[in-house]
């Protein structure tokens, strides 16, 4: 093949001498530094010239590329850069990256890192439509197994740390959300929401009831403090159904006193027995208080007149 010759200009190499370092090296960063040149120059330079790259070996020039400028590219919404650059795809850069160890699933981006993104989201929603998911479709039973088993294993290789962020994250956006987030189920007592008077979002109209509850025990000195879903237990070795446990309430009677859990639960289905049931098992030395719906209708009779801003249900 013969390659027509650019004028080079002000340039440090011309298009044959950059040719000819390439077919000797077999490399754009060695041929760079032959010629006092960045890799990525070269690399522009030959794209034009028409050469063919060989994409299945990443060399270890690359891989020092990539170690220096991945964090910095990433953080800071420049990945395409990076892509054009380096004259790979950002998929490859990215799977690149995860086998040096450079990725991090809770690497906290920059604001302008975020609004780039959802920017690009919006347009590309804005050309193709928003995806809408199977589109009534039904996996086969096969198919059910193999994601079954990836979910079982993705949940195997998160840390105590992972589900405790996980957790966090959750009630972080309930809380920003506010009273724009309601939920429902099948029982009319159970309405989701953010609270003004506790400060706080809770799934239920007994939920919020209940935090009343508390707090006029503190008032009256009877109750140290509280905490809502601030610790989440896992039942290790259980790959099957429940696999971890929020309870609703975290109290202490006094200041010296050891913590313990109470769980306000009006109805229980089976889901919320075999929680229970494993909380015993896994955590035994864990105490914990069940106000079913008995109890609950007896702390309403008492003092639900007395406290403010408690909800009828």
């Amino acid at each position: 093949m013969v390659r027509e010759e650019v004028g080079s200009g002000n340039r440090k190499a011309s298009d044959s001498e950059i040719l000819e370092a390439y077919d000797e090296t077999h490399n754009i960063w060695k041929a760079g530094e032959r010629l006092g040149m960045s890799g990525q120059s070269i690399w522009k330079r030959l794209k034009r010239l028409g050469v063919h790259f060989d994409q299945r070996i990443f060399s270890d020039d690359e891989k020092e590329y990539l170690f220096k400028h991945y964090d910095d590219c990433v953080s800071n919404g420049r990945l395409d850069e990076l892509s054009e650059v380096m004259g790979r795809t950002k998929y490859f850069l990215c799977r690149q990256a995860g086998k040096l160890g450079l990725t991090d699933q809770h690497r906290k981006h920059t604001a302008e890192c975020v609004e780039g993104r959802i920017a690009n989201l919006k347009l590309w929603y804005r050309i193709h439509d928003h995806p809408r998911g199977f589109l009534g479709g039904t996996h086969t039973d096969e198919t059910k197994k193999i994601i079954s088993q990836a979910s079982i294993k993705a949940a195997s290789k998160k840390t105590e740390e992972d589900w405790r962020r996980r957790g966090e994250k959750a009630a972080e956006t309930r809380s920003k959300n506010g009273t724009t987030s309601v939920t429902y189920n099948t029982y009319s007592r159970c309405k989701g929401g953010y609270r003004q008077d506790i400060g706080i979002y809770v799934r239920s109209r007994w939920e919020a009831n209940y935090c009343r509850y508390l707090n006029f025990l503190i008032e009256k000195g009877e109750l140290y403090k509280w905490e809502y879903e601030v610790d989440t237990f896992r039942f290790h070795g259980v790959t099957i159904g429940v696999q971890a446990y929020t309870p609703d309430f975290k109290v202490w009677d006094d200041e010296y006193s050891e913590p313990y859990y109470i769980e306000v639960k009006g109805y229980m289905d089976e889901k919320s027995k075999v929680r229970l049931e494993r909380m015993r098992k896994h955590y035994p030395n864990i105490r914990l208080v069940l106000v079913a719906s008995n109890e609950y209708y007896k702390i309403r009779k008492a003092f639900g007149g007395l406290i403010d801003g408690w909800e009828n249900d």
